[in-house]
């Protein structure tokens, strides 16, 4: 089962005693320390329990100052982390020899400034510590300033401060319960990690009612397991005394390529299942949309579930208003749409119709003008940085809740229309009325 976690993002320029703060925390010598600028090169993620907060990942992230090309790949990816925090420590430190400081902050601004694919380069010309403190600002990010004295001693004391809490001690001596308590003491937390899994109208259904599930199983489905969503589903429905009818769906027979015989046989199964068990809802695989269509119960679909339940009023709002986009760029010739899946799995698209790599592009280059279909595939979020007309992205069942929304908010902050599979599918084999049934039961 995955555990919903905070995401606490430990930044800083190199030096400042990120690291070290990361190994008073969790108390383990997770990240290396030395005295060598740039020593982490890469984020260094360490799971622990912080209580009164619950289920953390702590991010040791690299130097946000250090120059070249190695250093903008390391800050971007910093920026990016930063985008999918919770809470934001802020290590400061004092600067031996500020004059020299001060000419490598104008020449880090210099190179940001000719660096076409950051926007905003006039806020990377300030100190480190700053460039941080306007991204969180930016982003809406909360945030907790400590300056890591090294002369003092492991006594935190509060710095005055109009904006965000700030404190002074020196991390290496202080306890890591201390530590914990700042960072538990100044966060306010949300309410997602109780978010209900269902459409509130299945929750309300009356004891013992059934729900028929919709899981095609293919080969590259996993043995011994179902996928997450269908997995918390079930979990769901149980918890609320509801009864989860599982029914096995063979596509290609329902779809009649194994013979018209195979296609009445597995259609008769699927109705005998309605009949016998008169589903009050009906929550299908994504894929399954054109052969679940015309189901009389109310539907939706996993992978508009998982949307719902990972992106929050706000941001799933937004991915179902994208779905107009899908009508005004039918008129646009090589429209340049962006396929995202979250998982990492081989593809065997020789044997089986892949979702994301045969049976969407299918659809696009039926509807749209020679479109230019990308792919994206795992945690990368190197594309995510790219203009696109479109973006089709699954449930995202196998990243966070942050990184989800990491994802969405940037293209919609850039007025980049994204759809989940469940919605694109749902519009691409029943137009907008089937896009209409699977969302309005949320």
């Amino acid at each position: 089962m995955q555990v919903n976690r905070l995401n606490i993002v430990v930044a800083g320029r190199m030096n400042a005693g990120k690291s070290t703060f990361t190994n008073a925390l969790t108390q383990n010598s997770t990240s290396i320390v030395d005295a060598t600028p740039g020593t982490t090169a890469d984020a260094k993620v360490t799971l622990m329990e912080i209580h009164g907060l619950g289920a953390c990942r702590i991010f040791d992230t690299a130097g946000i100052d250090e120059l070249g090309q190695l250093g903008l790949k390391k800050r971007k990816k910093t920026l990016k982390l930063i985008q999918q925090a919770d809470i934001v420590v802020l290590v400061n430190s004092e600067v031996s020899d500020e004059y020299k400081y001060q000419l490598i902050i104008n020449e880090y601004a210099r190179q940001l400034q000719s660096n076409n694919s950051l926007a905003d380069a006039s806020i990377y010309a300030l100190q480190a510590e700053e460039q941080i403190k306007q991204f969180c600002v930016k982003k809406n990010k909360q945030f907790i300033e400590i300056f890591n004295d090294k002369n003092a001693n492991g006594i935190i004391n509060k710095l005055s401060s109009m904006s965000h809490p700030r404190f002074r001690t020196n991390v290496q001596k202080t306890d890591a319960h201390d530590l914990a308590q700042i960072i538990k003491d100044n966060t306010v937390l949300g309410s997602e990690n109780g978010a209900e899994v269902l459409p509130k109208f299945i929750v309300d259904l009356k004891q013992n009612e059934n729900v028929l599930l919709i899981i095609p199983l293919d080969k590259q489905s996993p043995k011994l397991r179902l996928l997450r969503p269908q997995e918390q589903t079930i979990e769901a429905l149980l918890s609320h005394k509801l009864t989860p009818i599982c029914f096995r769906l063979d596509l290609d027979a329902a779809r009649g390529k194994n013979g018209l015989t195979a296609q009445q046989i597995e259609l008769a199964a699927l109705n005998d299942i309605v009949d016998k068990n008169k589903p009050a809802a009906t929550i299908t695989d994504s894929q399954a949309m054109d052969i679940i269509k015309n189901l009389k119960t109310p539907l939706t679909t996993f992978s508009v579930m998982q949307m719902h339940l990972l992106l929050g009023q706000n941001l799933f709002k937004y991915t179902n208003e994208s779905i107009k986009a899908l009508e005004t760029l039918k008129n646009k010739n090589q429209p340049k749409i962006l396929i995202s899946e979250a998982c990492q799995h081989d593809r065997i698209t020789q044997n089986c119709d892949d979702i994301g790599t045969k049976q969407i592009p299918g659809y696009l280059n039926k509807m749209f003008k020679n479109p230019q279909i990308i792919y994206s595939f795992g945690k990368d979020d190197e594309l995510m940085d790219n203009e696109f007309d479109l973006v089709i992205h699954c449930g995202g069942c196998m990243i966070s809740t942050q990184h989800m929304q990491s994802r969405v908010g940037g293209f919609k902050d850039k007025n980049i229309p994204v759809v989940s599979y469940g919605t694109f599918l749902s519009y691409a084999t029943g137009g907008m009325n089937a896009v209409k049934r699977v969302l309005d039961v949320w």
